[in-house]
């Protein structure tokens, strides 16, 4: 859901409304480039890189030279004065090649897990979540570079539910991204979420719309 259009945010904005509008519940949806910047996956990425190329350089210096002597000539010094700015060089890249790469390459599963849970609680208060005057908000976060996904519901609606059908919805959103269908995925799982809470939380004549409709997205 990276390069979303404003179709897409208008198609989950259109089924948070229909959701809401058969319940009392408040659906909350969030996207993330990512939940943690993962630098210890990152550092060891480019740090390992940069040694191992530089290291491969070095050990086939000679070869090299002998093959092409007129590299001596455009490189002067002795290699080892310039590769070490060419190892920082490689280190730098390997670095801005890490945030961008999925976390997957980067992390531990459990890791990952934690950092993406560690956001959405932290999202869940940021945003108000809890506030609701029924306890009923419910926070949908999807992580981008983790593609992961995480449903939070405060107390009104957890001891509803329980968390065996969260379950299965945070599977079918993940793998609508991983399908590269995570709009399509998000918009029919919001869907049952409505239905879920359609009977068992329906929506009082008092209603007010506590939360906005409109997708969050942070950086």
């Amino acid at each position: 859901m990276t390069r979303s259009s404003a179709a897409d945010d208008r198609a989950i904005e259109a089924a948070i409304a229909a959701a809401e509008a058969r319940t009392a519940a408040e659906l909350v949806v969030m996207v993330i480039p990512r939940s943690d910047d993962h630098a210890r996956g990152r550092a060891l990425l480019a740090g390992v890189g940069a040694i191992a190329l530089t290291t491969a350089v070095d050990w086939a210096w000679p070869s090299i030279s002998a093959a092409i002597p007129s590299v001596m000539d455009a490189l002067p010094l002795d290699p080892l004065t310039w590769l070490l700015p060419l190892q920082a060089l490689v280190a730098a890249g390997l670095w801005w090649l890490g945030g961008r790469l999925p976390a997957r390459w980067l992390v531990s599963d459990a890791r990952m897990a934690d950092a993406v849970q560690r956001r959405a609680k932290q999202a869940f208060f940021d945003q108000r979540i809890s506030h609701t005057r029924d306890r009923s908000g419910v926070l949908l976060m999807l992580s981008e570079q983790e593609h992961c996904v995480v449903i939070l519901a405060d107390r009104g609606i957890d001891e509803l539910l329980g968390p065996q059908p969260f379950e299965g919805w945070v599977a079918e959103v993940s793998e609508g991204m991983r399908a590269g269908e995570g709009t399509a995925a998000l918009c029919r799982v919001i869907g049952k979420i409505g239905d879920a809470l359609a009977e068992r939380f329906p929506p009082r004549e008092d209603d007010v719309d506590e939360l906005s409709d409109r997708v969050t997205r942070r950086e």
